[in-house]
């Protein structure tokens, strides 16, 4: 049997009963001209979006499960379905109550309503608070009818959901569902004798047994009441999950509510643009994915040739450009092919190798979902890093033909995006108010995120973070790199993944060159219910990976472990000796590269830290150890625009710079599109080896590339923590690595990390999965939060006031300098290169302009905008709107900001001395270095100078 849909319950919704109604305001006027908006006006508002989102994002049939789920374990059978309804009827009241408490007094004198004798005035502690009285008044009124209308046998569970539901509504102003349910709620306790004069209020009449059976129910029965849907039995997501959903379209519809009533909307037009995939978009998206691209119409349109040809025929084997693109076309014929015939699947893998066009690959399998599955409304694409945020915004754009505003970028460097709506829709909700409501909950039909901003929605306590929860419900999720963060989180993110693909209807595609099959981990107790992963390239390493025209493009050689001695990391003199000795190697194999390739040669070296690739820099450059040669830096602390430029260079390297040398650290391995022919790498995880070899031969266009691997600093250092470290290192196993990278089984290696997870969360006692699972049935939100942190290591933020140009410095005529038309061979490829290259957007130099920063000799004064920012903090404005424009500057200025600054972890040598240097000061949690002689200990060419920063008379003793 259905459950009643939200419209249905909706629709029953009696009307708010409130003595002297007309005297509650819910907020003050805005300005002079308009009234002050009634409670009871907001409440319907409130009601009014709520109605809309759930609609929208198609959330009846996700609370459905939520609330089955919640329920299965602690009613009978034949009361489920009806005490589900009533688990949807609470969340509807939850919502409903949020702001009963605003008849508070306290609070109508705050928002300066003038009919103070109106009110009924209680006695209590809160102040002007509202959100507590609501929780009360929301609890006691739904206790009370359950007591009076339902069976003893749903009693005790339905009374437990309640008090769930009720802590939304108490912490709707906070930042964070911050408390621990596990240790009960004892907020109302105290209260609970005081806060029933606000019944009458409402036509709340309870009978005095009644009253003293809730008052001892919602202090010391709380927490055994709630362990009613707590037990082992019960499942440990539903009723986590229940209440963030709850929180998430409460504040939503809140915002909403709020911002009609302050931006003067029409109560004919509510506010209903909500980032969807419409069915035009659809269309579009989906037509434009088989089409837009030559080689995916070819394959779509020949379908069944393509399908009908054997991978492994010994003609394919041959190294070719044109094998490499038959070889693509097969694969994205096999995907667009598994995909049609599992659609309903909610779990996929797409194991594809390096240089097969993976990210095309999954755009044709999003847009067939898409097209089997019309309630699918939203694309997210998930990266490790947002280097491959920025290049796949773009591939979406050319391969799907997606718009400005069908498309969004959230991380640090993105600008704050504005829809390109049309007249109609600006004059009805004011552009910068649709814009702010856009950024806030993300109201685009494709967005592209990190690892970390996407899996702090799955599990995150934070308001701002939770808006977006009820958006993932009806969604694809590619997710490319899983393998990039710690394998002992791999358990907790499977168990995630399957349970919000179950509940929430979300279609994972999980990506990679070297994919952990997370399917592998056993998940829960024999009795749980996998959901199944389905194989878009099934077979693929036997098939693809090992095809010399993808398994050949680089050899891996592991000589110099045994050639060079590893030095004790704190004899400087054996370092050199050895960094020496290393780059006379390079220098000798790059030559002989050129020697066969017309004179020119690209290399590529990587060191696990910072610190040593600037000492290679520093030797060689100071020994002349490779003259002739082009030396580029790029590491975690070279800014984008530098950063850029190399990338740039690289891409079109000029014909006076034959031979390159690219010094780098693990920034390198993922998200940055560069081709080398000869590649070097100090010795980490195997994964982290594969990835730098996707960077060498990259398009598989060359043959001889060779990825060298020595040993030099102790990767222990930083993955000592990391399984899959512990594992290739192992006696047992140490011997493997050359098998593994040659053959690219890496299944070898993660079925042995993965054993170690299962033995472990087989442990009794221990701090596993299990506990985890058992924090979120308990309700215990700050654990679910803490004890999920891909990244473990907090980071400093360094400021650099230095000048940026408006597009990529270039290389001409031995200098680096800002671009121009005339350095180009046309018009046509001089707009080709600013359309891709320009540093900020248009939006974002307007709004510069409009703060009166403006490019001189092409050049933006980095110390402009930091004062820019110190002032949006320090000066706010005193008004409401005042205050919200400068939040919103601030939000715009973010990734203007991003533009100037690196990231250091915390705890590091060289950003502790930063905290300390005299070149440097705090700001707001910016560490800005000096604006006059920041050069002291920043090279914009090399990054941070550690050696300088290392030097005494630089430093502060505190």
């Amino acid at each position: 049997m259905s459950l009643p849909t939200f419209a249905q319950l909706l629709a029953t919704l009696p009307p708010l009963v409130l003595t002297n109604a007309p005297a509650y305001h819910g907020h003050s006027a805005y300005n002079d001209s308009v009234a002050p908006e009634l409670l009871a006006e907001h409440m319907h508002r409130v009601m009014l979006y709520f109605g809309r989102l759930v609609v929208a994002h198609g959330l009846d049939a996700v609370a459905d499960k939520l609330a089955r789920d919640t329920v299965a374990g602690s009613v009978p059978p034949t009361e489920q379905t009806r005490a589900a309804g009533q688990v949807k009827r609470l969340l509807i009241q939850a919502v409903w109550h949020h702001d009963f408490g605003k008849v508070n007094s306290a609070y109508q004198v705050h928002i300066q309503n003038p009919q103070q004798p109106a009110f009924l005035a209680v006695k209590h502690g809160y102040g002007s608070q509202h959100a507590i009285i609501s929780t009360y008044l929301f609890v006691v009124r739904e206790l009370a009818a359950i007591l009076v209308q339902e069976p003893e046998t749903t009693q005790e569970a339905l009374a437990a959901v309640l008090l769930a539901l009720a802590y939304p509504v108490e912490r709707h102003h906070n930042s964070r569902l911050g408390g621990n349910l596990a240790q009960g709620n004892t907020s109302l306790e105290s209260p609970a004798q005081v806060l029933q004069a606000y019944l009458p209020l409402f036509g709340s009449i309870v009978a005095a047994e009644d009253h003293a059976f809730i008052h001892d129910l919602i202090g010391s029965g709380h927490d055994q009441t709630l362990n009613h849907l707590r037990q082992p039995q019960q499942p440990a997501f539903a009723l986590y999950a229940l209440v963030r959903l709850t929180f998430s379209l409460l504040t939503a519809s809140d915002f909403y509510g709020t911002a009609h009533y302050y931006r003067g909307w029409d109560d004919a037009h509510p506010y209903d643009d909500f980032g969807l995939i419409t069915d035009e978009l659809r269309e579009k998206i989906i037509h434009h994915a088989r089409t837009l691209q030559p080689y995916n119409r070819q394959v779509t349109e020949h379908l069944a040739n393509w399908l009908a040809e054997d991978p492994t025929q010994a003609a394919w084997q041959v190294p070719n450009a044109d094998n490499l693109n038959r070889l693509r076309s097969r694969m994205a014929a096999e995907v667009v092919t598994n995909v049609r015939q599992h659609a309903h699947e909610r779990l996929f893998y797409l194991h594809a190798p390096t240089g097969g066009g993976k990210t095309n690959l999954s755009m044709l399998a999003a847009a067939e979902l898409l097209a089997a599955n019309p309630e699918l409304t939203k694309i997210y694409y998930v990266f490790p890093f947002t280097t491959l945020i920025t290049q796949t915004a773009q591939a979406l754009r050319e391969t799907l033909g997606l718009t400005g505003d069908e498309v969004v970028q959230l991380h640090s460097r993105a600008a704050y995006q504005e829809n390109e709506a049309d007249a109609e829709q600006d004059a009805r909700y004011g552009r910068e108010h649709r814009s702010e409501l856009d950024n806030l909950f993300v109201n685009f039909p494709v967005c592209l995120l990190t690892h970390v901003r996407f899996v702090d929605i799955l599990k995150t306590s934070r308001k701002e973070a939770n808006y977006l929860l009820h958006r993932l419900a009806n969604s694809v999720v590619i997710l490319d790199e899983l393998q990039s963060y710690d394998p002992r989180h791999w358990d907790k993110l499977a168990w995630l993944f399957e349970e919000y693909a179950r509940a929430f209807n979300i279609r994972f595609v999980l990506m990679s060159a070297t994919l952990p099959r997370l399917s592998d981990l056993k998940i829960g107790t024999e009795s749980y219910v996998r959901v199944p992963f389905q194989e878009l390239l099934p077979e693929a390493r036997q098939r693809f990976f090992l095809n010399p025209n993808f398994g050949q493009r680089v050899r891996f050689d592991f000589g110099l472990e045994t050639q060079l001695t590893t030095p004790d990391r704190k004899d400087e003199e054996a370092r050199e000796a050895y960094l020496t000795a290393l780059a006379r190697y390079v220098r000798d194999r790059s030559e002989v590269w050129a020697t066969e390739h017309n004179g020119q040669v690209r290399t590529v070296i990587e060191f696990i830290f910072k610190k040593t690739a600037t000492e290679f820099q520093r030797l060689i450059s100071d020994r002349d150890l490779l003259p002739g040669y082009t030396l580029l830096v790029l590491s975690g602390t070279i800014l984008e625009a530098r950063r850029r430029a190399i990338i740039h260079f690289l891409k079109n390297q000029p014909a006076t710079c034959p031979k390159v040398l690219l010094i780098t650290t693990q920034v390198v391995e993922a998200g940055v599109d560069i081709d080398m022919d000869l590649g070097f790498k100090d010795r980490s995880l195997l994964d982290s080896e594969e990835q730098l070899a996707g960077r060498v031969n990259r398009n598989a266009t060359k043959t001889g590339s060779v990825l060298y691997l020595f040993r030099l600093d102790s990767a222990k250092l930083l993955y000592g923590h990391d399984k899959r470290y512990g594992v290739q290192e192992s006696r047992a196993f140490r011997n493997e690595a050359a098998e593994i990278l040659a053959s690219k089984n890496f299944d070898k290696l993660y079925g042995e990390v993965m054993r170690g997870i299962d033995t472990w969360n087989t442990k009794v006692g221990g701090v596993n999965l299990g506990t985890y699972q058992e924090h979120c049935r308990r309700l215990n939100f700050p654990a679910v939060d803490n004890e999920l942190k891909l990244i473990d290591q907090e980071n400093g933020t360094v400021f650099v006031p230095c000048e940026i140009g408006l597009y990529p410095d270039i290389w001409v005529d031995g200098n680096w300098r800002q671009p121009s038309s005339g350095d180009f061979s046309s018009v046509e490829a001089w707009d080709y290169f600013a359309s891709r290259n320009r540093l900020l957007t248009p939006a974002q130099e307007a709004f510069l302009r409009g703060k009166y920063i403006v490019p001189i000799k092409g050049l933006i004064s980095g110390q402009q905008v930091l004062e820019l920012f110190e002032n949006l903090i320090k000066k706010p404005g005193k008004s409401r709107d005042a205050k919200q424009e400068s939040r919103k500057n601030l939000k715009q200025l973010q990734g203007i900001l991003a533009m100037f600054t690196c990231s250091l972890f915390a705890q590091s040598k060289d950003m502790q001395r930063i905290k300390t240097s005299i070149h440097a000061r705090e700001v707001f949690g910016l560490w800005v270095l000096d604006p006059h002689d920041w050069r002291e200990v920043y090279d914009p060419e090399s990054g941070i100078r550690s050696d300088k920063l290392a030097v005494d008379e630089f430093t502060v003793i505190l």
